[in-house]
């Protein structure tokens, strides 16, 4: 059983802890039920191991020379599939919803351990709790320097194996349609915690490399100001914001509503968020890339938008296709 700190108790050490400048690392589950919020140099002692951009820190991991790699999964069936998928058109129809992302609970087999998946993975944000589960995340939540909030939504994949698959993904209707709904939920949400917020840049392309081919995915930059006292309220921002709109869909709360009524597993940390407070400035990653692991079974939690023009074999499809470790 996996424990943490309430939401206000979290809301509270984070705006303590950004008050006295007392560098802190925290992750919140997607609920916001189960919360960490622990100073740097406590992580080890919690099993906790993180490596973003420009810092890590926490438990030592022992050197393994094997890669670690996903050796068989077990999907949901077509017709489990198609039965949530249903329920999310229902919603999509009657106008409840927008944009839903779905998400599905996978049992998989690994040849190591999950210490062996957090040294061998590349991505840009790596967040470990030994010994219950692991993202290796491509996608940042939002960054803070200065006084600019910044936020990174990440909504379209396409392999990049497909002939032209940028223009393909860039052109896609749908995934074009989810980009919009999610830039505008963002943009509304920053508008919340700051001023003069606007996109700074508008859908652009990254790879991540996996084995056999790459996946393209689509992000837009959007940034805010923060007053000058943002420190003491890191707290009070970040539960403003979660959760994160690209992993929830929009109009946000009662999308959240129907996603607990369909999803037939328990997101916990999975699409919550782990972020950094150092040298006075914030790093956070959407935790996605999720690999759990509870009675010696592991488990990929992986999932997709939907929208009205979405296809159900198009999704399922796309489950399948997240289910990586990502190359270092």
């Amino acid at each position: 059983m996996i424990h943490g700190i309430s939401a206000a108790a979290a809301q509270n050490k984070m705006n303590a802890l950004g008050r006295k400048n007392i560098p802190f690392f925290f992750i919140l589950s997607f609920d916001l039920q189960k919360n960490i919020v622990v100073p740097l140099d406590h992580c080890a002692e919690m099993g906790i191991a993180f490596q973003f951009p420009g810092i890590s820190g926490g438990r030592i991991i022992d050197p393994q020379k094997k890669q670690a790699m996903i050796t068989d999964f077990t999907l949901p069936g077509e017709g489990e599939y198609q039965q949530a998928f249903k329920k999310v058109q229902y919603h999509l129809h009657r106008g409840d919803t927008y944009l839903l992302n779905l998400s599905f609970e996978v049992p998989i087999q690994m040849n190591t351990g999950l210490d062996a998946v957090y040294r061998s993975a590349g991505a840009l944000f790596k967040t470990y709790w030994a010994p219950y589960w692991i993202s290796f995340s491509p996608e940042r939540f939002v960054d803070i320097e200065g006084q600019t909030l910044s936020t990174h939504p990440m909504k379209g994949t396409i392999s990049s194996e497909f002939p032209e698959a940028a223009e393909r993904l860039l052109n896609d209707k749908k995934e074009n349609a989810e980009h919009y709904t999610i830039v505008d939920l963002m943009r509304n949400d920053l508008s919340s915690v700051g001023r003069q917020t606007r996109v700074e840049k508008f859908k652009y392309l990254t790879e991540v490399q996996r084995e056999g081919h790459g996946l393209l995915q689509m992000s837009s930059h959007i940034k805010t100001q923060l007053p000058e006292d943002w420190t003491s309220h890191l707290g009070d921002i970040f539960f403003r914001l979660l959760p994160a709109g690209s992993i929830t869909g929009a109009p946000k709360q009662k999308t959240v509503d129907i996603i607990e009524a369909v999803e037939t597993h328990q997101r916990e940390f999975y699409t919550g968020v782990s972020g950094v407070f150092y040298d006075g400035k914030v790093d956070s990653a959407i935790l996605i890339r999720y690999i759990g692991q509870r009675n010696g079974q592991c488990y990929y939690k992986t999932g997709g938008g939907i929208t009205t023009q979405s296809q159900w074999e198009d999704e399922y499809n796309e489950i399948r296709e997240k289910i990586y470790i990502p190359l270092s």
